[in-house]
């Protein structure tokens, strides 16, 4: 099985309750902790030009998550740590679409990607990783939203975990890096399924 981004906390949930005939899992661009994945938003935002840096604080402070300069911010973060193919592919344009006034995705995760204010602020399956009996490949992009820091935690502790980190690509390595991430993804599978 293969679960990328928030997809990722739902597949540590079901890991968690070792289901039968389950022999490997993919963890893509994931974390199990959103604390964790929260503080590294704010690493990036902190490391982005003053300007986007500021707009999104101040803007984000005050719940103007519709200005037009928070806009222009949160287009910059994106461009950086979701997707950094120069043209988006149509599937990444219809996602963020489909999230923009989302009641579930805000319910759950926040107005954004990077503000994480819903109901799963504080999830944090972290010490519960190491009842993980399966092999598990753990996958990100070096630019990534939820990138190395996250997927290393998720590497220390699951007991036989296995990580790659995609050099080119941000949240989407499957998208951005594909020949590279089919080929990871279909050597870990042969070695691991039956």
């Amino acid at each position: 099985m293969d679960h990328q981004s928030w997809g990722g906390w739902l597949g540590i949930e079901y890991m968690l309750r070792q289901p039968a005939g389950l022999q490997s899992f993919v963890l893509a661009s994931t974390s199990s902790s959103i604390p964790q994945f929260s503080a590294e938003c704010d690493r990036l935002i902190f490391e982005l030009p003053e300007e986007y840096r500021n707009a999104l604080e101040y803007h984000g402070a005050r719940g103007e998550f519709e200005h037009e300069v928070y806009a222009a911010a949160e287009e910059v973060f994106y461009g950086r740590h979701l997707c950094r193919l120069e043209e988006w592919p149509d599937c990444i344009l219809r996602s963020m679409a489909n999230l923009h006034h989302n009641t579930v995705y805000e319910s759950i995760n926040g107005p954004n990607e990077f503000t994480t204010i819903g109901n799963l602020r504080y999830w944090d399956r972290t010490p519960d990783l190491g009842q993980v009996k399966i092999p598990v490949l753990i996958t990100c992009g070096r630019y990534d939203e939820l990138g190395p820091a996250c997927a290393a935690t998720l590497q220390a502790g699951i007991p036989n975990a296995e990580m790659v980190v995609f050099e080119e690509s941000a949240h989407v390595a499957h998208i951005e890096e594909p020949e590279a991430y089919r080929r990871c993804v279909s050597e870990f599978l042969m070695r691991n399924d039956d």
